[in-house]
């Protein structure tokens, strides 16, 4: 059976390429009949691991459907796809076939894999029924743990969770773990944000600068963070130094100032040093200083204080929110809503009697004559 299934599935295959004749930038209509393609590969895939009788005819049909339609696709043997908003042929990115993801560039006519992209090896992508992209040039797909050209034993054994990435070798031949790329890139990046309150600064290098910091935090794909830092340290522009809280101004001139006012942090210049100020959101200074390496402070004569009380903010709490105040004013503003309480109690214990008093009056106005509220 599973010979005669072998040659019907090559048979299938080769008829189904005759339908995938559009080229890379041409116009297409096909992205439902290349996802149909797509799914007929995995069931192709699952097959070949486990030949059963009800997926070989589940394969018939779906070929008949596609062979009667006859509608000409995107050439997906070069990586190529529909795009749903284009509707050009393009190279294909984003998940396909389940656990595989695509991060293609154009070089030289072709799709290939970007440096720190995630790849996998030829008998992997056969096994899942999914197109192969080599990487770009200069770049071999090797194992993030080990350095090594990228295993299909090992990254197809769940237990090692190891995955492979596009890298070019460092000068000395070798290839470095995702991990380490990514902990130089950053140093390197540390290395380059030293601009100083008043400094001339590119705008557009902070804005990509804001997007790696929020990957980052959000803990997205490092290809593309590591891939970001490298396009700013080529600039060989120096950023603005986020340790002394400043950020590049969105207005010409563009030079270093206090900053980001966001997610209610203000700032104001205070004997050369940005703080935080006046009804700024805040955090205790040792939590700030050991999450970012900055000196955050609120601005003198106020206090980090948990919002609407005079309790100091406490580290203690996972993510606190408070804000800077002025101690006497957030302890005259307890006092006086606790007598604002008091007083509000008051009223409402006033009206509430009154409510009462009236309702019995009304109560009494409706009885017969001779009785009272309490046996009507």
């Amino acid at each position: 059976m599973l010979k005669h299934f072998s040659s019907m599935v090559q048979r299938t295959l080769r008829e189904l390429d005759g339908l995938q004749a559009l080229d890379y930038g041409e116009p297409c209509d096909s992205v439902q009949e290349e996802s149909e393609r797509h799914e007929l590969n995995n069931i192709v895939a699952k097959i070949i691991q486990s030949p059963e009788e009800e997926l070989v005819n589940e394969v018939k049909t779906r070929q008949q459907k596609m062979l009667q339609l006859g509608k000409t696709m995107c050439n997906y043997s070069r990586g190529l796809a529909c795009d749903e908003s284009t509707h050009l042929c393009s190279c294909y990115t984003g998940s396909r076939h389940g656990d595989i993801f695509y991060e293609p560039v154009r070089e030289n006519g072709t799709c290939k894999l970007d440096e720190i992209s995630r790849c996998y090896p030829p008998a992997y992508l056969v096994s899942r029924g999914a197109s192969f992209i080599p990487c770009i040039s200069g770049a071999r797909c090797v194992s993030e743990v080990t350095g090594r050209r990228c295993s299909f034993s090992r990254i197809n054994d769940k237990t090692n969770n190891e995955s492979c990435y596009c890298q070019r070798p460092c000068p000395d031949g070798s290839f470095s773990n995702v991990t380490e790329e990514m902990r130089k890139c950053i140093s390197r990046l540390d290395e380059i944000s030293v601009l100083s309150y008043g400094d001339n600064c590119s705008f557009p290098d902070h804005v990509e600068r804001d997007e790696v910091m929020t990957a980052m935090e959000q803990k997205e794909r490092v290809g593309p963070i590591i891939r970001a830092i490298k396009r700013l340290l080529a600039t060989q522009r120096l950023l603005c130094s986020p340790q002394e809280q400043l950020v590049c101004s969105s207005e010409a001139p563009h030079t270093c100032v206090c900053g980001p006012d966001k997610d209610q942090f203000t700032y104001e210049r205070f004997n050369d040093t940005c703080v935080w100020s006046k009804g700024s959101r805040c955090f205790p200074q040792d939590l700030y200083s050991n999450a970012t390496g900055s000196n955050g402070s609120c601005i003198p004569g106020t206090g980090c204080f948990h919002e609407g009380t005079s309790i100091p903010c406490n580290p203690e709490v996972e993510e606190p929110f408070c804000f800077c105040e002025d101690p006497e004013e957030v302890e005259a503003a307890v006092d006086g809503g606790a007598m604002t309480s008091l007083l509000v109690i008051g009223a409402v214990a006033i009206l509430v009697g009154a409510v009462l008093a009236y309702l019995v009056y009304a109560k009494k106005l409706s009885c017969p004559p001779g009785s009272s509220p309490a046996n009507v």
